[in-house]
């Protein structure tokens, strides 16, 4: 019984181990499934300029196929970590290379999602001001050891600053609340 069940457990971690897919972390590029252009400009101020440089970063978010609510999504199980943009002609653009996906076997649909921001205003998406993420894709991921496949379907997107209501605003919302709650009191 004991080696039915040891038998049983190395089964389950080698298949967890071999379930993963890759894909092509770059917004330019072609082969491998397809031309991909999907330029990421920084917006701030009213400028329209390209992101070029170590002053921009991006990251690969994954879930599951399907998956709706961006806000689960999650760089866990995705190798490689941070992309930095390229410069000159081609800043705009970054290519992070091929990136495993862990937990999801090759053959699978993902949902895919670009995150990307300025590194002056944070050092992760979640902390930065200045950031904006793609719209999710569904991606299917190619099995090891054949070639990554672009992310075919990534579209253009802007990175600009978080808009945060300025402090009038916030206590005319409050004066609004108040009046509301005593007109209630008052029934």
């Amino acid at each position: 019984m004991k080696k039915l069940l040891l038998i049983a457990a190395l089964a389950l971690v080698t298949v967890g181990a071999y379930a993963q897919g890759t894909v092509t972390f770059a917004n330019i590029g072609g082969g491998g499934g397809g031309t991909v252009n999907a330029i990421i400009r920084d917006t701030t101020g009213g400028a329209n300029t390209a992101a070029g440089g170590a002053a921009y970063a991006a990251m690969l978010y994954v879930g599951p196929a399907g998956t709706l609510d961006t806000s689960v999504l999650t760089t866990n199980g995705v190798g490689g970590g941070v992309a930095t943009f390229l410069t000159g002609a081609q800043a705009g653009y970054f290519n992070g290379g091929a990136r495993i996906i862990t937990g999801f076997a090759g053959g699978t649909t993902v949902t895919l999602q670009v995150r990307a921001w300025a590194t002056a205003t944070g050092s992760s998406y979640e902390t930065a001001t200045t950031k904006g993420a793609s719209s999710p894709i569904q991606f299917t991921l190619a099995t090891p050891p054949a070639t990554a496949p672009n992310m075919v379907g990534l579209q253009a997107f802007n990175v600009s600053p978080v808009v945060v209501p300025e402090p009038s605003s916030i206590a005319l919302g409050l004066l609004g609340l108040g009046a509301l709650a005593l007109i209630r009191r008052r029934k």
